[in-house]
């Protein structure tokens, strides 16, 4: 009777757990899609997961960092403001909200505290974020520190390879240490992929950067007054 009971009482527990555990995968699919359509813009489908999901979870790190992401990327520039205010309290340390906001503040034109948020990326980051250490780097070439600059982007180009606004980067700086050889193949890079150049994001900066790489393509021994850091978007400049 007692081993009777024993095994009861474990098919019980089994049959209680076992719900619970359905719960929760259904709730990493929905996450999962939720992340996977926010990343390819597919917004309408992206929305639908994450107000589908459960309010007890929207207190959870990995559900406020896809939901931040939703808000920048469809700029909702001030509600996405609002609310990285509000996770960064409950998650101060965290790299990916930390760098995201830096650019929510960018794009509102608040350039000289997005870089303090980019610095504190930088420094949370476990292993150190790649986003982070680009936008960091930037900020420091629209101050002209080239030196500090070019430390936090080769530690960028050791974690993998540069995306689109890495390769920016890289050619901004590349032109300002005169290493022309390197900024011809970064032009070329850029040109060729047309993935890049369908972006208009950084049409601007990119078109900018090109001008001086023809320049220098023209004549070797050319030094234009204005600096390749100028051609860092406006939100940058600080």
């Amino acid at each position: 009777m007692k081993m009777f009971c024993i095994v009861l009482v474990v098919f019980l527990s089994a049959c209680s757990l076992q719900p619970l555990q359905e719960q929760k995968q259904k709730e990493r699919v929905s996450l999962s899609l939720a992340q996977e359509f926010v990343l390819t813009n597919q917004f309408q489908k992206a929305k639908f997961y994450l107000d589908k999901m459960d309010v007890s979870l929207k207190d959870k790190v990995e559900y406020i960092r896809i939901n931040s992401l939703y808000l920048l990327k469809t700029n909702q520039l001030e509600d996405a403001h609002s609310y990285y205010q509000k996770s960064i309290k409950l998650f101060p340390k965290d790299g990916f909200l930390l760098n995201n906001f830096g650019i929510v503040l960018m794009r509102l034109g608040k350039y000289e505290e997005a870089c303090i948020w980019f610095r504190k990326a930088v420094e949370f980051s476990v292993g150190h974020s790649q986003s982070a250490l680009i936008n960091l780097s930037r900020c420091l070439i629209s101050k002209d520190d080239v030196k500090k600059a070019s430390i936090l982007m080769a530690q960028a180009k050791e974690m993998g390879k540069l995306p689109y606004i890495g390769l920016l980067t890289e050619l901004n700086l590349v032109l300002i240490q005169g290493n022309n050889i390197r900024a011809s193949q970064i032009n070329k890079i850029i040109q060729v992929n047309t993935k890049y150049t369908q972006l208009i994001e950084y049409k601007e900066e990119f078109e900018c950067l090109s001008r001086h790489v023809a320049a220098r393509e023209s004549d070797l021994t050319s030094i234009t007054s204005i600096s390749p850091s100028a051609c860092i978007v406006p939100r940058y400049k600080i």
